[in-house]
């Protein structure tokens, strides 16, 4: 079974951004914790560090994981049925 390119990032007011599914890979999951990103359990997802500059380490984060053959996805675009 192949992995799934899929991480999904939605936005939220606590943190800016969280990785809500898709971050359990462990190549996913490592690369968030080399930038710092830690599992929040109040919102079951990997959540970025306090005092991050959202715009400039959310981009940076994505991109990071984007270089790894990860798409980035919006939960809106995510099919709930």
């Amino acid at each position: 079974m192949g992995r799934n390119p899929n991480v999904v990032i939605k936005p939220s007011q606590t943190h800016g951004v969280v990785a809500v599914s898709g971050w359990e890979q462990l190549e996913a999951r490592s690369l968030l914790h080399q930038l710092g990103w830690e599992w929040d359990a109040q919102h079951h997802a990997m959540v970025p560090p306090r005092g991050w500059t959202m715009e400039a380490d959310a981009v940076y984060a994505i991109a990071l994981l984007q270089h790894h053959g990860f798409v980035i996805a919006d939960l809106t675009d995510v099919p709930l049925a």
